[in-house]
């Protein structure tokens, strides 16, 4: 007699590659950049972080930085922020690739808010890198749940999609992907 188990239950298969991350953070940030390019007033999100980096480090560690850096401080906390947010969009691209989707959103909406509260902490005034900020976290979350929607799609866990038909080979091929990345740096 043949023994037939059910197939698992439904759950989310995941295919985004790994730099879904990076391709997120990028053209969140080159949106923030290009809508800070619209008027003189307004401040790029990235600069209103180093801003308030800055207004809440201690007067000890300013003052080691400058002894260690010299005049090259800003550009050294410019590259420091640049290497973190560049860890950490792996970081996203990877548990995007896992399956996390819903997690990356939600990362992806924390890092936009710091970038908005950010804006408004700083000691210029809020309006001139409030906007920019929005525009980055609108872009990133637009983004990230555009390559969410691209790269998960239902399966019963038997190599059957959640209409019965069968999985070739789970989510976008590298044409789709490459076409997804493209469309995000083009709104760049």
């Amino acid at each position: 007699m043949h023994n037939e188990t059910a197939p698992s239950p439904t759950r989310r298969a995941s295919t985004s590659s790994t730099w879904g991350g990076p391709a997120v953070v990028v053209f969140s940030l080159g949106v923030a950049e290009l809508v800070a390019g619209f008027s003189g007033r307004w401040r790029s999100p990235i600069l209103a972080v180093g801003d308030a980096f800055i207004d809440r480090t201690p007067r000890w560690l300013k003052d080691l930085a400058i002894d260690w850096f010299g005049t090259n401080d800003k550009i050294a906390l410019l590259l420091g922020m640049a290497a973190t947010i560049a860890v950490l969009s792996v970081g996203l691209g990877i548990a995007l690739k896992r399956g996390f989707g819903r997690g990356v959103i939600a990362a992806v909406g924390a890092f936009g808010l710091l970038g908005v509260i950010a804006a408004v902490a700083t000691r210029t005034p809020a309006q001139s890198s409030l906007i920019p900020a929005i525009a980055a976290l609108l872009a990133g979350l637009v983004g990230v749940v555009f390559l969410v929607m691209l790269g998960t799609r239902e399966t019963t866990g038997d190599g059957l999609g959640g209409d019965g038909s069968p999985i070739i080979g789970l989510g976008p091929n590298r044409r789709q992907a490459a076409q997804a990345f493209g469309l995000l740096a083009a709104g760049t």
